[in-house]
């Protein structure tokens, strides 16, 4: 679905993301994790074409970034670690003020879908309130629904949980396990060890760029007996030494 075949990213004279490749499947939901530096929320910009790599290349179904870049765009959703809101602006009117900026019919066009969204994520009483008066909980489920305005198959989260409450919580990863049930996918960072291991399907584990370790969280329990936190101080702290 997803490769990221060999990218790199130096900003300045610091190498932020050396050489990185990594494949997601449809279906699977994977956690990026790494310390504070690691470049996840740089590949993940790099994934949405915000910022440009110096070298390699991002598909998504065999379509490059680079070649037909709106064709690759239409199939991700990005939800950003803290995303932007016109404040004054009802919940409703800031989704179709986004959803004209695809394309003028989308939102009529994908309503019908759009409205079982809205009520999954429990936010049918609150569109037509100011987005000024949102909860930070309300305000990650407004970015999430515009990230799936235009139906992609993908959606690139940072830090998507971090700070919610536990109600919060359990409404998103409840949306997102029935979206990923219908075969997409999911690249998510975060510093919760404890919702990565319960929550996703596999790790990909970055520090300094680089990437220590892809594999399935079944893989990792079937390998060795440590928790998904003890099993990532010990693969940061043995690439230290």
């Amino acid at each position: 679905m997803l490769e990221i075949k060999n990218v790199s990213k130096r900003i300045e004279d610091k190498s932020i993301v050396n050489a990185l490749h990594l494949k997601i499947k449809a279906g699977q939901n994977v956690a990026l994790i790494g310390p504070n530096g690691a470049g996840k929320t740089t590949t993940m910009k790099m994934i949405m074409g915000l910022i440009t790599s110096d070298s390699g290349d991002i598909t998504m179904e065999g379509l490059s970034k680079k070649e037909d870049n709106r064709a690759y765009l239409q199939l991700l959703g990005y939800v950003p670690d803290e995303p932007f809101f016109y404040e004054e602006l009802k919940g409703s009117e800031f989704l179709r003020f986004t959803a004209d900026l695809w394309d003028k019919s989308l939102y009529n066009h994908n309503r019908p879908a759009f409205e079982e969204t809205i009520q999954q994520l429990e936010m049918g009483d609150f569109l037509e309130e100011p987005i000024h008066t949102y909860s930070l909980g309300m305000k990650k489920k407004l970015s999430l629904l515009i990230a799936l305005i235009h139906q992609p198959r993908i959606l690139i989260m940072d830090e998507p949980l971090n700070g919610l409450d536990p109600m919060t919580v359990y409404t998103i990863k409840n949306y997102i396990n029935a979206y990923i049930e219908k075969g997409n996918s999911v690249l998510m960072s975060t510093h919760m060890m404890d919702i990565a291991e319960s929550f996703c399907s596999h790790i990909a584990v970055i520090k300094k760029g680089n990437l220590l370790i892809h594999q399935s969280i079944r893989d990792m329990r079937k390998n060795q007996s440590k928790t998904l936190e003890e099993y990532f101080i010990q693969l940061v702290r043995e690439e230290e030494l």
